[in-house]
């Protein structure tokens, strides 16, 4: 994962809120200006964007990447970008961000169902169809709560 600032010399969004974009390198961004007080920008949009998944591009010059962020962001917002300038930017590469497991590591995960009697894992770690992520811990969660819930229909407390 990486994330991209853009200050920008005019604001594009007028959103307060996170925004999600379904392609693109930049699933999740937010015009901190407009979503964070303390980070406003003189009226102007001041752009923080998540790229992910970034594996595929890790090696690529900040600018590269800078550029590529910021044809993304003018695809979506094609009127409000139109003459805007990128007045200073930053890239921060956080190599380790996210698990992401070796071919064949999948079947060490453990289960939600322990070994011990009475004892349901849950955590993005385990055997679930998401990689080690807040999705993951959800998915988790349900598999152990279903988990524990065949349990108790099957045991002697029924």
């Amino acid at each position: 994962v990486m994330t991209v600032q853009l200050w920008l010399d005019r604001q594009v969004t007028g959103i307060d809120n996170i925004l999600f974009c379904p392609d693109g390198l930049i699933p999740v961004y937010a015009d901190l200006g407009n979503t964070t007080p303390d980070y406003s920008y003189g009226g102007r949009s001041r752009m923080e964007f998540v790229v992910a998944p970034a594996r595929g591009i890790f090696d690529w010059d900040d600018q590269a990447i800078i550029d590529r962020v910021w044809s993304d962001m003018k695809r979506v917002f094609p009127q409000t970008t139109a003459g805007a300038t990128i007045v200073k930017s930053s890239l921060v590469r956080i190599p380790q961000s996210v698990y992401w497991p070796k071919p064949g590591l999948d079947i060490l995960r453990p289960t939600q169902q322990s070994p011990i009697n009475n004892l349901f894992l849950a955590g993005g770690y385990t055997q679930q169809k998401f990689y080690d992520s807040m999705e993951g811990a959800v998915s988790s969660g349900r598999l152990a709560a279903r988990a524990l819930v065949n349990t108790v229909r099957e045991s002697s407390y029924s």
